[in-house]
C-alpha cells in the first residue's frame, strides 16, 4: 500500500471546520522490510522426564521444525480479556489501525482481529511423572548479527544519517518489542502468560496518542466540537480524560531521538491529551500483563499429568504498543531458542 495515501477523504488540517473520519494504512508503521526470524528451536535442557512434540504423539527431547524466514508485523494482545473470559483455545491478536473513523469508536480502539504477522503453534508436553513445566532460564532471543550486518550493507545510505555500524546496532535491537506467550487451553487449568524478554521497569500501556501518518504530529480530530488529539487503544472511563488547552505554537517532540508513532508533537491549536492528569482524574489505561523472562521459571507453571499429552499454544509476536516498536529496529533478524524445564513436582491428592 502506498505511504502517500495515508489520509482519505476530508483534508486533515487545523483549518477544517468538520473532520468526521480519516484512514491510515498501519497504526504503528507500514514497513517494506519487516522483522524476520531465521530459526526457532524448541527443546528441553537436561530434563530426562520431559518430552515435547508438535503432535499428541512422537515425543522427543527437542524440535526444530521452524527453520524458515518468517515476516512479522506489529499486532497487539490488547482486548485479550474478551477471549480469555470465554476460555477460547487460541490467543487472538489485534491488527494495527486501518480505516479509522472518529464517529466509529471501535475503529480507533479495538481495531480488527489479526490473522497473520505473528508466529503461533500448538505444542504437546509429556512426562512420566506429575510435574509443572516452565520456561527454562536458557531461553533466549538474540539478534542474528550476520544477517543484520548484511541488511545494513543493503539499506545503507548516507542520506539516512547513520553509519553502517550504527545501523547494525539499531537492527540488533530487533528483539526489544518481541513477546512470547503461552496459553494453557485446558479448562481446568486455563491460563495465559505473556513474557517480555526485554521487559523494563516502565509499563507498556495499550493506549495513547499516536502519529500514524508520520507527519510529525499526533493525530487529531474534531471531538465534541473541539479539535483534540485522538486516544487510541484500550482504556476505561473515557469521561475522565483531560486535555490541556491548545497553544498557538507547535509543541516540542516528546523526547530526543528517533521520531516515531510514539514520539511526535502536538500541533498548534489542538488540545493535547494529558495522560498523567487523566489518570489522576480516574481515567484507566489498560496495561500489558507481562512478566520478565528471568521470572518465567517461577511464575509460569504448566501442569503436566503423568503419561498424558499436555497441549499448549506458543505465540511469538511484535507488540505494537511497545515503544521500542520503531522502524529502525524491526527490519532486523533474530534467533529464538526456547527451552522448557520442570518447574517443580506436582503434589496430587489421592
Amino acid at each position: 500500500m502506498r505511504k502517500d495515501k495515508l489520509i482519505i477523504g476530508t483534508l486533515f488540517t487545523i483549518s477544517a471546520t468538520l473532520v468526521i473520519s480519516f484512514a491510515t494504512t498501519v497504526a504503528w508503521y507500514e514497513r517494506s522490510n519487516r522483522l524476520q526470524v531465521t530459526n526457532i528451536e524448541i527443546s528441553f535442557r537436561g530434563e530426562k522426564d520431559l518430552l515435547i512434540s508438535s503432535t499428541p504423539d512422537n515425543f522427543r527431547e527437542s524440535i526444530n521444525d521452524f527453520d524458515y524466514d518468517f515476516e512479522y508485523k506489529p499486532v497487539s494482545s490488547m482486548f485479550s480479556s474478551s477471549w480469555l473470559e470465554s476460555k477460547e483455545t487460541m490467543p487472538k491478536f489485534r491488527n494495527s489501525y486501518e480505516d479509522v473513523k472518529i464517529t466509529e469508536e471501535e475503529s480507533y480502539t479495538q481495531s480488527s482481529l489479526a490473522s497473520e504477522g505473528y508466529f503461533q503453534t500448538e505444542l504437546y508436553l509429556y512426562s512420566s511423572s506429575n510435574i509443572y513445566a516452565s520456561i527454562a532460564p536458557e531461553t533466549s532471543f538474540v539478534p542474528d548479527e550476520e544477517r543484520n550486518r548484511a541488511k545494513a550493507d543493503q539499506i545503507y545510505s548516507e542520506n539516512l544519517g547513520y553509519t553502517k555500524e550504527e545501523l547494525v546496532e539499531k537492527l540488533n535491537k530487533v528483539t526489544d518489542a518481541l513477546r512470547v506467550s503461552i496459553l494453557d487451553p485446558d479448562e481446568e487449568s486455563y491460563s495465559y502468560t505473556i513474557i517480555d524478554p526485554k521487559k523494563k521497569d516502565e509499563e507498556t500501556y495499550f493506549c495513547g496518542k499516536l502519529d500514524l501518518d508520520k507527519d510529525g504530529y499526533y493525530d487529531f480530530a474534531k471531538i465534541d466540537g473541539t479539535t483534540k488529539e485522538i486516544i487510541y487503544g484500550e482504556y476505561q472511563s473515557k469521561d475522565k480524560i483531560i486535555y490541556d488547552d491548545y497553544s498557538d505554537t507547535d509543541s516540542d517532540y516528546k523526547e530526543e531521538g528517533e521520531r516515531s508513532a510514539f514520539n511526535a508533537r502536538t500541533k498548534r491549536n489542538v488540545d493535547s491529551f494529558n495522560f498523567e492528569r487523566s489518570v489522576e482524574n480516574g481515567f484507566v489505561p489498560v496495561k500489558e500483563n507481562s512478566i520478565k523472562l528471568e521470572n518465567a521459571n517461577s511464575s509460569l507453571l504448566i501442569p503436566v499429568k503423568a503419561r498424558e499429552a499436555k497441549k499448549i499454544v506458543l505465540s511469538i509476536y511484535l507488540e505494537g504498543w511497545d515503544t521500542d516498536n520503531i522502524d529502525s529496529t524491526v527490519a532486523g533478524s533474530f534467533l529464538a531458542d526456547i527451552s522448557f524445564n520442570i518447574g517443580r513436582d506436582m503434589v496430587v491428592s489421592l
